[in-house]
């Protein structure tokens, strides 16, 4: 995809569900291309829905879809491309397959299907102009940058397929245009005449691409095994060769599962998590604070590492803005952090203070019933003996007065 980003700021949200256009992903700029600040957002609901449904496939081409967009924005002057190559491009890396089997299937799986393939480039409008998601708009975007790739490799040209088209919008600092692509690249369309424009190519692919659409692609994406580039295609893209051209242009295949995955994926970019989402290393402590089942607190353990906060890969020389702005998230983490740790410290010696309350009146409690007041008691005792006692005497003296009246009365 050209020329990596340098420190190219990538801030990447969590959205609750409230995005654009019920988007699962996008891509934003908050200024002009190229941009070295550019947001990544993913809605949350509808991924971990995908994923947990064992779309772990679709969600890393989602993803490498994106970061497609997220390049082109930072190295080259995206809101001038038509979207037929803005997201023909980002389907390219993806893996755009499958979208095109289903426009093809869609329009009748047949010679008309590939003409209205094609012809649906006239659709492709440019930034910010509206682009309904369709499997037809998809697929067109995606047949017609195959189409751009594969004239750039034929016996036309000696270029290096879609890299070479990067390399040359990417350069100069990401100024140039497809008009000034098509302009300096030597291309011809299928009859052998000029292309030296973006107008020029769109009516090729208008001419030529149903053709193309029939002979080269459908024979692949019906099984999801694809020649990218043409004659030779020494540099296709995401050949893991460089010698075969070959590669599988599938959903499976473009972003395979594979076992030396990169310890930086994002490399080229500085990843900023926003404070309410940023993903740390952690691990969970729970405390049993109470008698019962459940009466639990669990404390987060989280790793606050220069690499968990990103600052190992700092250009504080060449980037100063762009270090400030991390230095400021890695902050708000800590003091968030610190924050919670606050909470779950007063949360603690709250348990703690109650906890030895109940000791104190539970000791209290036992104190009453093992260690009675002796003198009380003696007390107590005397006092009921002498009752007694008096009781029996003045029972004794109640008894012996029916007979003293009886004595007087003989």
């Amino acid at each position: 995809m050209g020329c990596k980003p340098l420190n190219s700021e990538l801030k990447i949200i969590f959205d609750d569900g409230t995005v654009v256009s019920g988007a699962d992903a996008y891509v934003i700029s908050n200024s002009p291309y190229p941009d070295t600040t550019l947001e990544l957002h993913f809605n949350v609901a509808t991924i971990k829905s995908a994923y947990d449904a064992g779309g772990e496939e679709a969600v890393g081409n989602l993803v490498a879809h994106e970061m497609t967009h997220a390049v082109m924005g930072a190295t080259t002057n995206l809101g001038s491309f038509s979207r037929w190559f803005i997201e023909g491009s980002a389907q390219f890396i993806e893996g755009g397959d499958p979208n095109l089997a289903n426009a093809y299937a869609n329009n009748g799986n047949n010679v008309t299907a590939s003409d209205a393939i094609a012809n649906n480039i006239d659709n492709a409008g440019v930034i910010p102009g509206s682009w309904p998601v369709t499997e037809l708009n998809y697929g067109t975007a995606y047949a017609a940058t195959r189409y751009l790739d594969y004239l750039t490799t034929n016996e036309y040209t000696t270029s290096d397929g879609i890299k070479s088209v990067m390399n040359y919008l990417s350069s100069d600092g990401g100024t140039h245009t497809l008009d000034q692509y098509f302009a300096q690249a030597g291309l011809k369309n299928e009859s052998g005449g000029d292309i030296t424009s973006e107008a020029d190519f769109v009516a090729a692919f208008k001419a030529d691409g149903d053709e193309f659409i029939d002979t080269v692609l459908q024979p692949t994406f019906s099984n999801g095994a694809a020649d990218i580039g043409g004659v030779g295609g020494s540099d296709a893209v995401g050949d893991p060769t460089g010698a075969s051209g070959i590669r599988d242009t599938s959903y499976a295949g473009a972003v395979p599962n594979i076992t030396n995955l990169t310890d930086n994926p994002l490399l080229g970019f500085l990843e900023i998590y926003p404070t309410d989402n940023k993903i740390l290393a952690s691990s969970t402590m729970t405390f049993q604070v109470g008698s019962n089942v459940g009466e639990t607190i669990d404390v987060s353990l989280t790793s606050l590492s220069l690499e968990d906060l990103n600052l190992d890969a700092l250009d504080v020389v060449s980037l100063g803005n762009t270090a400030i702005t991390a230095f400021d998230s890695a902050l708000n983490n800590v003091s968030t952090i610190r924050a919670q740790w606050g909470a779950v410290q007063n949360r603690l010696e709250s348990v703690l203070a109650v906890t030895a309350t109940g000791i104190e009146n539970l000791s209290a409690s036992r104190s009453r019933i093992m260690d009675a007041d002796f003198a009380i008691e003696t007390a107590n005792l005397t006092r009921a003996q002498i009752m007694q006692q008096a009781g029996s005497a003045m029972l004794a003296q109640a008894n012996s007065l029916p007979q003293q009246v009886l004595s007087l009365l003989g």
